[in-house]
């Protein structure tokens, strides 16, 4: 009999609770309808506008030349050398932004800095700096610091690591904050101070966890310093802007299948190493 009504447990349904899924399914509908709806009358377009862009795609060749892309030997070199600036700025961007963000991050984490005054002020204070750089996009970081410093690529990685900073110091001091409270509280009961704790019973533990976050922001990186690249940031980013203002749509290709390697072999690696440490 026992192993009957274990048996009978096992297969029985689970109780579908009250209101369930379908109880917010049709106010779900009707909100998304009406947002959808409010955002498309701020596009403030016209049955003219859409047929003049009806018209403009078809007399366009723009389709037609990115279907063959140019794989000659100068472009080919081109390419591969604005990628390479691509590349590095991203991981010098991505690395100073480590570095800076680090140590600071533990000023944003309220476990470490504690409950006191002086603690509480270094936890806001800290908290809302990185919410400031966060809240500044990377492109007009770099529009900035292009227009101030005349230097292309450094610019570029001075633009990603200012952006990254906001972004970095969120999650490493969160990560800070959800470590287990038993390490610290032993480290503490033996007499340990604020750099023993954090050095014994805290970077131990996050420690997996900033590398899977460097190599994620390194990830946005990449895609990010050709963005920056439109506005003379350097690296493939103007290599696509030169092209398409000389309509070589091409070349535009190229430089987009190379893009699309990188992005994704880089996508590929950061996985495979997050798997690896956490």
């Amino acid at each position: 009999m026992a192993e009957n009504e274990t048996e009978n447990k096992k297969l029985s349904l689970p109780v579908k609770p009250p209101g369930g899924a379908n109880y917010w399914l049709i106010p779900s509908v009707i909100v998304t309808v009406a947002i959808l709806w409010w955002s498309w009358t701020g596009m403030d377009l016209t049955q003219k506008d859409l047929d003049r862009a009806k018209d403009s795609w078809k007399e366009s060749r723009i389709i037609e030349e990115l279907l063959h892309p140019d794989f000659s030997k100068d472009v080919t070199e081109r390419v591969g050398l604005n990628m390479l600036v691509t590349i590095q700025t991203a991981i010098l961007g991505t690395l100073l932004a480590v570095l800076i963000t680090f140590p600071l991050s533990f000023f944003a984490a309220f476990n470490v800095t504690g409950s006191s005054k002086l603690g509480w002020v270094v936890y806001v204070f800290f908290r809302g700096l990185f919410s400031l750089i966060r809240a500044v996009p990377a492109l007009v970081v770099a529009i900035i610091l292009v227009t101030l410093i005349k230097i292309g690529p450094f610019a570029g990685a001075l633009a990603l690591a200012i952006h990254s900073i906001g972004q970095l110091g969120k999650l490493f001091a969160e990560s800070i904050e959800q470590v287990e409270k038993g390490p610290i509280e032993a480290m503490t009961a033996m007499g340990g101070n604020k750099p023993k704790v954090v050095w014994y019973a805290i970077l131990p533990q996050v420690y997996p966890y900033l590398i899977a976050y460097s190599l994620f922001i390194l990830d946005i990186n990449v895609r990010m310093s050709m963005v920056i690249g439109l506005v003379g940031a350097g690296g493939i980013g103007s290599y696509l802007q030169e092209n398409i203002q000389l309509l070589k749509y091409e070349k535009v290709s190229t430089a987009l299948i190379a893009l699309l390697a990188v992005v994704l072999a880089f996508d590929l690696f950061s996985g495979w190493v997050r798997k690896k440490i956490i």
